[in-house]
This record gives structure tokens, sequence and C-alpha cells, in this order.
């Protein structure tokens, strides 16, 4: 399903809730290793794509040929520049969720998250967070809920599909329920500084494979 980013990455987005496999799957809260698109949407758009023309976020369409085993869904990110020349998307618990309410309850088994990731075009650093949502939290209007980790990883990518892991470490001690997951996934790219957003190039990011991993 083809969607662009909403207009506000606070406000609810409706297709994504639609069209996010958690929507329409009574899923359980997972045992072990699971699929982040099992339960997490792609609907926190921040920086330029908060602003419906600069994002355009393909669920499970118009993907990159898969790698081979590839569990879960694919994600095609299409990036055009606007003036803070910078973006991204976390994959929100539930949908749209930037620590209102609490994130999806978790296994402590958890170790790292694993996924796929492709570009067009030359090389370039895409930022990959796990976790982070809340961390640091702002100095005014913090939200009720955190995540439990951040973890932060910065790769070059290129054409080809890349398999990229980002360690975690959940904390030994907490509520009795266990650690809860807001953002299971968010990714930064930006524009140098100083570029001129309407000859700027449009940027494209691959997702698949996406995957926590227990022991």
């Amino acid at each position: 399903m083809k969607r662009r980013a909403p207009g506000s990455s606070w406000l609810l987005l409706a297709a994504s809730a639609a069209c996010a496999p958690a929507a329409g799957k009574p899923l359980g809260p997972p045992e072990g290793s699971f699929e982040v698109s099992d339960y997490f949407a792609p609907s926190g758009a921040m920086g330029d794509g908060e602003m419906a023309e600069n994002l355009i976020i393909d669920d499970a369409s118009n993907c990159k040929p898969r790698p081979a085993g590839a569990a879960g869904h694919c994600y095609h990110f299409e990036y055009h520049a606007g003036a803070l020349l910078w973006s991204g998307v976390y994959f929100q618990y539930p949908a749209n969720n930037w620590g209102a309410q609490p994130g999806l309850a978790i296994p402590p088994s958890l170790e790292r998250l694993s996924f796929q990731a492709a570009i067009v075009g030359e090389p370039d650093v895409i930022t990959f967070v796990a976790g982070g949502i809340g961390i640091p939290a702002p100095a005014q209007g913090a939200q009720p809920f955190v995540d439990p980790f951040r973890a932060q990883l910065d790769v070059t990518l290129t054409t080809e599909y890349q398999r990229v892991e980002i360690p975690i470490a959940l904390p030994t001690s907490g509520t009795a329920e266990g650690p809860r997951l807001i953002g299971a996934l968010g990714w930064f790219m930006n524009h140098r500084a100083g570029s001129d957003p309407s000859t700027a190039p449009i940027k494209t990011l691959y997702l698949d494979d996406l995957v926590y991993e227990a022991e």
C-alpha cells in the first residue's frame, strides 16, 4: 500500500494503522524472536517527512527484490528534500505513539535487531536507532512512557542489500510485566547543510527482513 507521510507525526495516521500488519492481527505479546511488521507501524514521520509532499512510504509494495528468506514486510521510503534537509521515520507501537501510551511488552531475552537495508544512487550514510523514543526526555512536555533502551548505528549503504545488526541491552530490573518497546526502529537521512531543497536529489531507502532476535 502506498501512502504519503502525515502532515504531522503527532497526528493519528489512519492509513498507517490500516495497513500495518498488527492492525488486523490479534497477536499476543511475543515470547521470543519476532518480526517487526507483526506489531509496529512506520507511522512516526520526522523532519521534512512531516510534510506530506516530502516523504512517500510504500508498505509491502514497490519493494526492491527481496533477500532470500526475508521475514515480515518490506518497505520503500522516498524522501524529497524540504527546508529542514533531513527526514526520518520511527516504527511505532501502537501507530503514532510517541510515549503517550505504553509500548509492546517484549521478552527480556532479546539481544539484537537485524534487518536488510539498501538505497538508490551513490553510497550514503544512514543513521538507525533501535528504541530511543523518550531518550533523552525533552525538558518540557515529556510523555509518560519511554523506551527501555536506545542503540544507534551509522551505516554506509549502497544499492545492494546489506544485513545490519544493532545489539541491544535490556534493563535487568523494571516493572513486573517486563520491558515495553515503543519505537522498534528509527532511521534518519540528511542532505548537506546549505543544499537547495529544490535541486537536492531524491533519496530512496529500502528496508526488509526486520526481526528482533532472542538468544
